[in-house]
């Protein structure tokens, strides 16, 4: 029987008690010291809520992806609010005006502008590190005409990189939202171990992304199709399949999830819902979480 496990990564929907403190720390009724103690506090509490799951902070102190990272660059501000490709949240777009660098300190407290105050996260002990992956960036980025994109993929990469080690955790969520490029594994490996990077991708796999791959990625997570499969259990340790959708209300049966992976005649696989789970109600998202905890019980 197919082992499963399961992991979620990315921002996850707040609760009422937390929304409310986070608007009225907008309206400045509250101050930054006491969000900051809130956020704190429901970033602790997730650790109990996700127990069995593999899971990345809630980024519960930011309004996107993308704001961890563009809070802490010298060379980047926040453009217009834009809508998050075909959804209902909106994201403010990155926009590079200059070679990016990186020197503040991610992980003390610091007021930081339209943005709850830094650390970069806010304590949970027993999740990994969460990033947009560098071409996600990229993509999402507005540049001027000067900055070459090949450099800027690096760069960010490399910062990632620095904030992962400062952090003293090992391991690490990349979300891809956009295909790979071929070689792409030779990107992560110059600045991860990738044993130890969970990575998310987005459309058709092909294995000349991996080409020259020294060692293989903790987990390669793929749309559920044979294909994607084979190829993530090639290159990674535990291939990963998104079955959960992140934007359906619907609550998948357990006996389905257990079907799909019974398909892909692997030992081990990482089930885990196909986006990040903010783009739910906060009661529906914590049934999708009770689901991966229930599959992620079955016996080897």
């Amino acid at each position: 029987m197919t082992k499963i496990e399961t992991i979620i990564g990315g921002i996850y929907p707040k609760s009422d008690d937390l929304r409310l403190a986070i608007g009225r720390w907008e309206r400045g009724v509250i101050d930054s010291r006491k969000i900051e103690s809130d956020i704190v506090f429901h970033t602790e509490k997730f650790d109990s809520l996700a127990e069995g799951v593999v899971h990345t902070e809630p980024l519960y102190n930011w309004y996107d992806i993308f704001r961890p990272l563009i809070s802490l660059i010298d060379g980047a501000n926040l453009g217009p609010l834009t809508r998050f490709e075909e959804t209902n949240t909106f994201y403010r777009i990155p926009e590079f005006e200059q070679e990016v660098s990186f020197d503040t300190d991610p992980f003390i407290y610091q007021e930081i502008k339209d943005s709850p105050p830094l650390p970069i996260f806010k304590g949970s002990q027993e999740s990994i590190l969460f990033f947009p992956g560098p071409l996600t960036v990229a993509q999402y980025s507005r540049f001027n005409s000067g900055i070459s994109r090949m450099n800027f993929i690096e760069k960010i990469t490399e910062i990632m990189s620095a904030i992962a080690k400062a952090s003293g955790k090992s391991e690490l969520f990349l979300m891809e939202r956009v295909p790979l490029r071929d070689g792409y594994s030779r990107l992560i490996e110059e600045y991860f171990n990738p044993g130890q990077v969970y990575l998310f991708t987005s459309g058709r796999m092909k294995s000349s992304y991996f080409e020259g791959q020294k060692g293989k990625f903790r987990s390669i997570i793929t749309d559920p199709n044979r294909e994607n499969i084979e190829i993530s259990r090639k290159f990674s340790v535990t291939p990963g399949v998104k079955i959960i959708e992140s934007h359906n209300t619907r609550i998948e049966e357990e006996e389905h999830v257990k079907s799909v992976v019974s398909g892909y005649d692997v030992d081990r696989i990482f089930v885990t819902p196909d986006d990040y789970l903010d783009f739910l109600p906060r009661k529906v998202a914590d049934r999708k979480l009770e689901l991966l905890q229930k599959v992620g019980e079955i016996d080897e």
